[in-house]
């Protein structure tokens, strides 16, 4: 009786003892007792879950022959937490007709044979397997003292065999010194004792409290690992791929495959194998069977959160509350600081890094084209798992990583799997029915043969099972076979007092957001825990939970269930019977995590505008949302905006009260709200003033000397930034940087602050004053963090672009030579960081007119971002361009117009209305020029103009240069009137 509960956070216990005597005390419990030792547990991230199956065994589950065997199920599926109470009654005992209607009750639970024949009753079989024979539980007894006064039918009958039996059973229990045992007097008195003792039990097992959300995603992960290394069997050549790739060159591999065939179990029984004996440090994320919903920002912060663990990276090892899976709301700052964090270990140990089920991914922000990964430096390897026609395939065949596809198990192999698998639930079949099962062509999925042999093992009626097997085997694609899997439960599960039960069980999963807990879905189906215990039992393969929710383990499932129950019609229905549920929980105070997740969701599923603005104007949910997911937050306001920008007003937080709120806690919210306004572009002045409010806060409320207030000013910093406002993007960094050199000025941070001005200088054309701050950070770096560190190559390789702003070639170069050497040693010579160097000591070279150095550089630099990138790259279009730039300037003027072409392919792509796009047209334009086709050039460079004109505006410096390359096309036409009608607008612009 093996669960992962423990691991996952979990306490499921089942109640034991005799049902109507003892119903008082199970209604006490259920209304008084366990929903504080829910809230209890909820403080230490916990989930508890008492299975109070509320129904007579002897009277409703043994007509169906069922009752014993959902109970000792049950009980696996809940061990090892047990609570047994007694009274005076023994209790009713299994019938010989239910065991005959139910005969492989027999082969599974052997040991229940003895218990049946010596007369047991169903709650002496549940003590004894679930506490007293194996010793092994987290158990309670509570037996009602003698003397209470209970009715007559509440008690066995003085000198019965019954009375002797259950006297057998008090003493067995009160013998053994395993497990507690108390006598109560009151329902009270028994209420007092399982809070204390169910505390007591929480706080041993679970004692640090409330866990990381770093802790709690690694117990998933971990979890999910598990749930996949059962009944496995291994084929030699899927370990030698993954062997042979860990002692290659090859930076990437790809395992693909159909959806079932075994991807994550090959990756979860090779971990398990070779964990241990590996060279180097692994993080494993199971990207579709996780609490980060597949949202590749989580995914990159638990990659950030995780090497910050494993190399130490914290300032406390021990403090993993440090850390927080809620990303960066600027993705490309976040693919940064992964970028500096693979950097800086690279030199190090060797990382493995596997993702399996890319193919998960939430499609948003093209999530798929993975441009959200850094590169991964030499010593980091990667393991990528999707299915073969995904849009990540598509990424990863053009980067030219090794692909290896999974083939199904040869029949031989599926042979043995049947008989394992069967044989792990005392069951078999004949050599001829393993033989047709395994050679069919949809039992070549690992998932789809899985699933026949659950519907086989609970089939009862032995005669009927080659019909039965040639009804699954006349499925004519996987999607039908699982509709008739879909028919079996209906037949099975659907009761008369409830119309409709599995339907709406697994509609209401398929509308929520992430699954529904299973207190939710009782309260939303109104059904009695038995219907659910035994539904559950049947589809447990297909179900998964993640933090505490039920959701669907496949798409196959997934699928089959929409086609089947779902219309726009009923979907609607289900979204209503969520949305009334929430509503009568927040009238009740229960403003959980959980409603914060669901309400909203459900309310711009169901376009419910009005409610969905009112629930988000609640300080407490903005706050809780967008430190969750701002993104998400996010997709709702852009709803609202989208439907009624001048009803639905993010201005109005402005006018919320804040009278239960300290002062920090409000500056804290004004600059989230303010960032949140800014990240999503909406409105720059509007976050500007949610920014000023926390500026003012923070100067009343801790002075102008805090850093707090230090990190308002650089945040109003990069809202004026963001806004094209330079000089104010100075003048607030700078007070922001005064505040840093007083803390002290030999640190990072304010090396960051040193930068921030940098950009600002260099955004105001102001080099030389961009270069010394530039050096500022440079020396900083070169003291706090050597000669040898990837940011020190970065901030040489900065100066060296400022030196080259600045027309100081030869000083350019010895910078940009600095860096590459630094890049060459940590990154080696086939990393995008390295490329970047060969390009710009090419620039430098080009400018210096060495062009055979430049063009030697260049084309160091394309053969990297060609290889790694692919050929639609921007870096790769922008080293194309330079490579054809070089070959002009050669007079090779064929390869310059054959490179410049290159480029503007990739461009196009992208999009037409760019600036770079612009400059791609005027490269070809001016190749043209140099061969004396001007009609050609004139039609290049006007598609420049046209571009520079609509984008950067008629008086922009770049938009008077292409005035002029026109200019002088129609002088050298011998059209002079159109040449000077071109030069007098480049003057213009130009004084302008």
């Amino acid at each position: 009786m093996k669960t992962n509960l423990i691991e996952n956070r979990q306490i499921r216990i089942f109640i034991s003892s005799t049902f109507r005597d003892m119903q008082s005390e199970r209604n006490y419990l259920v209304d008084k007792i366990f929903p504080t030792l829910k809230r209890y547990c909820q403080e230490r991230d916990v989930t508890l879950i008492e299975l109070d199956l509320r129904w007579g065994i002897s009277e409703d589950a043994s007509k169906q022959g069922k009752a014993l065997e959902i109970c000792l199920q049950e009980i696996d599926n809940t061990h090892p937490f047990f609570i047994g109470l007694l009274g005076y009654r023994y209790g009713s005992m299994p019938s010989p007709e239910e065991i005959t209607k139910n005969p492989q009750i027999l082969e599974r639970y052997s040991l229940i044979k003895s218990y049946l024949s010596d007369g047991r009753s169903f709650t002496d079989i549940e003590m004894q397997y679930g506490a007293l024979h194996f010793g092994d539980a987290n158990a309670y007894f509570y037996l009602r003292s003698p003397g209470v006064v209970v009715p007559k039918d509440f008690k066995e009958e003085a000198g019965s065999k019954e009375e002797s039996k259950l006297n057998l059973l008090k003493e067995q229990i009160g013998s053994q010194d395993k497990y507690p045992v108390r006598n109560y007097t009151s329902n009270e008195e028994l209420g007092r004792q399982v809070e204390a003792d169910l505390k007591e039990m929480t706080d041993a097992l679970f004692p640090q409290g409330r866990l990381s959300e770093v802790e709690r995603e690694r117990l998933l992960q971990k979890a999910f690992l598990k749930s996949r290394t059962g009944v496995y069997i291994p084929d030699p050549e899927n370990d030698r791929q993954l062997n042979n790739f860990m002692t290659d060159d090859s930076s990437a591999l790809v395992i693909t495959g159909a959806s079932g065939m075994g991807k994550s179990a090959l990756i979860a029984n090779w971990i398990t194998a070779n964990e241990g004996k590996m060279n180097g440090k692994l993080i494993y994320h199971f990207v579709g069977n996780s609490g980060l919903e597949g949202d590749y920002r989580k995914i990159t912060q638990r990659l950030i959160n995780e090497i910050k663990w494993m190399y130490e990276l914290l300032d406390k090892k021990d403090e993993l509350e440090a850390l927080s899976n809620t990303p960066s709301v600027d993705s490309d700052k976040q693919k940064e600081e992964l970028q500096k964090l693979l950097l800086s270990i690279a030199v190090k140990e060797p990382l493995l890094i596997i993702l399996d089920g890319i193919n998960q991914l939430a499609e948003r922000d093209n999530a798929k084209l993975l441009t959200w990964l850094p590169t991964f430096p030499q010593n980091v390897k990667v393991i990528y798992s999707t299915l073969p026609n995904d849009a990540t395939m598509t990424v990863f065949k053009r980067r030219g990583y090794d692909v290896f596809t999974l083939q199904p198990l040869d029949v031989e192999k599926r042979e043995e799997l049947i008989r394992i698998y069967l044989k792990s639930y005392g069951k078999s079949l004949s050599p001829v029915q393993i033989k047709r099962i395994a050679s069919d062509k949809e039992c070549e999925n690992t998932l789809v043969l899985r699933t026949l042999l659950d519907e086989l093992r609970v089939f009862g009626e032995h005669e009927e099972i080659d019909h039965r097997i040639d009804d699954y085997l006349s499925a004519a694609s996987i999607l039908l076979f699982f509709d008739k899997v879909l028919t079996r439960i209906e037949s099975s599960y659907n009761y008369n007092d409830i119309t409709n039960f599995v339907g709406d069980v697994f509609s209401l999963i398929a509308v929520s957001r992430a699954g529904l807990s299973e207190t939710e879905l009782l309260k939303l189906t109104g059904a009695p825990p038995l219907y659910w215990v035994q539904l559950y039992h049947a589809v447990a393969s297909h179900l998964t939970v993640k933090n505490g929710l039920i959701t669907f383990s496949h798409s196959y499932f997934r699928e089959s269930i929409l086609k089947r129950y779902l219309s726009p019609q009923n979907e609607q229905t289900y979204r209503n019977r969520i949305v009334a549920y929430c509503e009568k929980e927040l009238l009740q105070g229960n403003s959980s995590s959980r409603i914060y997740d669901e309400f909203p969701y459900q309310l711009h599923q169901s376009h419910r505008y009005e409610r969905l603005y009112s629930f988000l104007l609640n300080f407490g949910v903005f706050d809780y949302i967008n430190n969750k997911d701002i993104y998400e937050l996010g997709k709702y306001w852009r709803a609202l905006i989208n439907e009624n920008k001048e009803k639905y007003q993010l201005r109005m937080y402005l006018e919320l009260k804040t009278n239960n709120w300290e002062e920090r806690d409000i500056a804290g919210l004004y600059n989230n709200i303010g960032n949140f306004i800014g990240e999503l572009s909406w409105d720059d002045s509007l976050a500007l003033e949610y920014k000023m409010k926390n500026l003012a806060i923070n100067e009343r409320v801790l002075g102008t000397n805090h850093p707090d207030t230090a990190t308002s000013y650089n945040s109003i910093g990069t809202t004026y930034y963001s806004m094209g406002n330079y000089p104010k993007a100075l003048e607030y960094h700078l007070k922001a940087l005064a505040i840093c050199e007083r803390v002290g000025t030999d640190h990072p941070t304010t090396a960051t602050f040193y930068n921030n001005i940098g950009l600002a200088y260099d955004s105001m054309r102001d080099y030389p004053k961009a270069l010394e701050y530039h050096l500022k950070a440079l020396a900083i770096r070169e003291h706090v963090l050597g000669n040898r560190h990837p940011h020190t190559a970065n901030s040489y390789n900065n100066i060296g672009l400022a030196y080259n702003s600045m027309k100081g070639y030869p000083k350019a170069l010895e910078y940009y030579l600095k860096a590459l050497d630094i890049r060459e040693r940590i990154l080696g010579n086939r990393h995008p960081r390295t490329a970047n160097s060969y390009n710009n000591i090419g620039l430098a070279y080009d400018y210096m007119r060495d062009y055979p150095k430049a063009l030697e550089f260049y084309l160091k630099a394309i053969a990297i971002y060609e290889r790694v990138l692919g050929t639609e790259h921007s870096h790769t279009a922008n080293s194309y361009n330079n490579i054809g730039s070089t070959y002009n300037s050669i007079g090779n003027y064929p390869k310059a117009l054959e490179y410049h072409l290159k480029a503007l392919a990739i461009c196009e792509r992208v999009g037409t209305d760019h600036p770079t796009t612009a400059t791609f047209y005027n490269n070809i334009g001016s190749v043209y020029k140099s061969m004396g086709d001007y009609p050609k050039a004139l039609e290049y460079l006007l598609k420049a103009l046209a571009i520079c004109e609509r984008v950067l505006g008629t008086d922009h410096f770049t938009t008077a240069m292409f005035h002029s390359n026109i200019g002088y096309i129609y002088e050298s036409m011998g059209n002079h009137s159109k040449a000077s009608e071109y030069y007098l607008k480049a003057l213009a612009a130009r004084r302008r």
